[in-house]
């Protein structure tokens, strides 16, 4: 086991401040109101609550205040949901043993 937090196979820190790397990476990423990105589990958001800024809700009842709107959450959960799907209809059995 590596225990230097490299990701593996790419010698790369898990939380690179390189911009890039965000883009590429099938997660949902969001902005704090610090301009900082995170990851967020979609499937813990309990709710969204559309004060003036936007507030994710999580089920553990902590909150995130973040520059996207509503609509771009709904569509970056959207749109990694889709990924996942098209990454599972690609791995099948064809054959038996």
């Amino acid at each position: 086991m590596d225990l230097s937090g490299a990701l593996p196979g790419t010698g790369k820190p898990p939380c690179p401040a390189d911009a890039d790397f965000w883009e590429e990476e099938p997660m949902i990423v969001l902005t704090k109101m610090n301009n900082d990105k995170f990851l967020v589990n979609h499937l813990q958001i309990e709710c969204i609550e559309l004060i003036p800024e936007t507030k994710i809700v999580m089920m553990n009842r902590s909150y995130y205040l973040v520059r996207e709107t509503a609509e771009e959450i709904v569509q970056k959960i959207a749109e990694y949901n889709a990924k996942v799907q098209d990454i599972a209809r690609t791995v099948r059995v064809i054959g038996q043993r």
